[in-house]
Formats: C-alpha cells, sequence, structure tokens
C-alpha cells in the first residue's frame, strides 16, 4: 500500500516542490518562504518583503527515511551577496559512472525586481559521487532576459531548454557539456577524440573561473 510521509514540516512556508532520482535516492526541492512579516495578502508578491530560498532534502527510497536534513541552496555570484533566485529547476544524471545533480536558475542582475531585462541564466553542478559542488557556470549574457529554464531526461540524456527575450528558445546538450568537461570524449562520426581534462578535474571548485 501507498503511504504519505512528511519531507519536511517547520513553520515556513514551502511551496513549487521537485523530485527527481539517483541512485536510488529521491532529491525533492522546493521554495522556502518567511511569511512573519507579510499583513496583507498583497505583499505575499512583494519579493522585497519576503526573504526566499531554495532547499533540498534527500530520501532513501528503500530505508524510507531522510538520509539528511534539508540543505540550503546557496548560489555563489561575483557580484551579489545571497542573490534571489528566479526560475530554480534541479534534475540529476550519470555520466561516466558518476551521479551529478545539476540545477538551473535565472538571477536579477540589476537588483530590481520590476524589471526583467537583467535576467541572467546560471547552471550548477554537484558530483553526488564525489560530493564535489562547483561554482555555478555562466549560460546567457546579463542582458538577455532569460526565463523558464526546465531539465529534461530523454533516453537517459540531459537536456536544458530555456527563454531569452522572452520569444527565442535556447536549448543545451548537459550531458554532452558533463562529458566534454569530465571525461574528455567527444563524438565525431564513428571516432572518439580524447581531451586533456585534468584541469577541470582538478580545479578550484570556489574558482568562478574554473570552467
Amino acid at each position: 500500500m501507498s503511504e504519505n510521509r512528511a519531507l519536511v514540516k517547520d513553520a515556513y512556508c514551502n511551496l513549487a516542490p521537485q523530485i527527481s532520482e539517483s541512485g536510488g535516492n529521491i532529491y525533492s526541492s522546493y521554495m522556502k518562504s518567511d511569511l512573519k512579516n507579510v499583513e496583507q495578502k498583497d505583499e505575499l508578491l512583494d519579493m522585497e518583503r519576503i526573504y526566499s530560498t531554495m532547499t533540498y532534502v534527500k530520501y532513501r527510497i528503500d530505508d524510507k527515511e531522510l538520509e539528511a536534513q534539508e540543505e540550503y541552496v546557496m548560489e555563489e555570484h561575483p557580484t551579489i551577496t545571497d542573490p534571489l533566485i528566479f526560475d530554480y529547476h534541479m534534475e540529476t544524471i550519470e555520466v561516466a559512472g558518476d551521479s551529478y545533480l545539476v540545477s538551473t536558475f535565472t538571477v536579477d542582475e540589476d537588483g530590481s525586481f520590476s524589471t526583467g531585462e537583467n535576467r541572467c541564466l546560471w547552471m550548477k553542478i554537484k558530483n553526488l559521487t564525489k560530493g564535489k559542488e562547483y561554482y555555478p557556470m555562466q549560460i546567457e549574457q546579463l542582458d538577455s532576459s532569460a526565463s523558464a529554464p526546465k531539465l529534461t531526461s530523454l533516453n537517459g540524456r540531459l537536456y536544458l531548454t530555456y527563454l531569452t527575450g522572452g520569444n527565442t528558445l535556447g536549448l543545451l546538450d548537459v550531458s554532452g557539456l558533463l562529458e566534454d568537461i569530465f571525461t574528455g570524449h567527444t563524438e565525431t562520426g564513428a571516432d572518439l577524440i580524447s581531451a586533456d581534462v585534468c584541469a577541470y578535474k582538478n580545479a578550484d571548485t570556489a574558482d568562478q573561473n574554473w570552467y
């Protein structure tokens, strides 16, 4: 029989849940908002009044229990401390025997939530197998007006789709990107071309220019 399990129960408002599976674990992400200063309904949409951040928990399927307490998604940024994250989406994928947690999100680069022209698209990679989390990668230019990023797994490969300018659809083969960075194999016809990827594998994960 199926059963319900409360993954998170606290005094905050938890919104927009997502789930992904890897290695017998379910990763559930959601937005956590502190509503203690909200007095009117219209204040629920005031992102400058409400502090919100993304979090996720890891749930072991076989044992039917949480493997760790919730983890806050604190994204690094070159110029903004604790940036407000929009359009967060995450998925897991396996590449060359390692499991990766990939997350995408947009950041309002000018700090004005009333404008959308300065939304930039970022992607963060975490190697779950080796426990290495890399500084976010900038996918689009600062003035691209990026929005609606979505990670989709198709036939064992992971793809990122997103909009720029409100009318241009972008597509990125995330599996191919991870293969190029961490395995050094690029398929060209029937041949496999090896590249030296030691610089990526041994990179300082806190360096914003690691890639």
